[in-house]
């Protein structure tokens, strides 16, 4: 699997469990978004990856979804599918992986909710807190564990947490190593 796709949670949980913990590492070096069915990726979402207008995850009534190669999985588990937090050309900001509606986002979210430009990933300078998460003064709002965060204050992130932006696009904001924790205690995935 290219760590660059887009790729559904069965299929990413596969593929790891076929390397080893150091290979794993050097493959996956930056946080994922696992996002959650009942959210933007849902039985009636399509995920498309293009290069030229990034991941954009949108509604359709087929209960599929696109691994960006035109193969198409049915979603088999409430986590549906893995996004790479990670910076592309389509952005201008240097610090920021920002995520919204717009295909000039680094992660696009093709959601009625989710505003054109709705908030940002940037790293922290503190080692024990790498990520940081930033609402960009979003209509409907970014949540971190079900509670709204003030636009524009950017909130520390821990492996686990859930974010939700808007009402409709969830996903569990996982670090590399605490992936591939989960990964080995349930084999039972793969």
């Amino acid at each position: 699997m290219d760590p660059k796709r887009k790729v559904s949670f069965k299929d990413f949980v596969q593929d790891a469990a076929t390397l080893g913990e150091a290979a794993f590492k050097a493959k996956f070096s930056d946080p994922l978004l696992v996002f959650i069915e009942n959210g933007a990726a849902t039985a009636n979402t399509k995920l498309i990856d293009t290069p030229a207008h990034g991941t954009e995850l949108g509604g359709d009534d087929t209960g599929q979804f696109s691994l960006g190669t035109g193969s198409y999985a049915t979603f088999e588990q409430s986590l549906s599918c893995v996004v790479a937090i990670e910076k592309t050309a389509r952005n201008p900001f240097a610090t920021m992986i920002t995520v919204g509606r717009s295909l000039n986002n680094d992660i696009v979210l093709a959601v009625p909710t989710v505003s054109k430009f709705h908030a940002y990933f940037a790293r922290s300078s503190e080692p024990t807190i790498p990520w940081r998460l930033v609402d960009q003064n979003s209509k409907n709002g970014t949540f971190i564990d079900a509670v709204q965060i003030r636009a524009m204050e950017a909130q520390d992130l821990y492996s686990g947490r859930i974010l939700t932006f808007g009402n409709d696009a969830n996903a569990v904001f996982v670090l590399p190593q605490a992936l591939w924790d989960f990964i080995t205690i349930n084999k039972s995935l793969v």
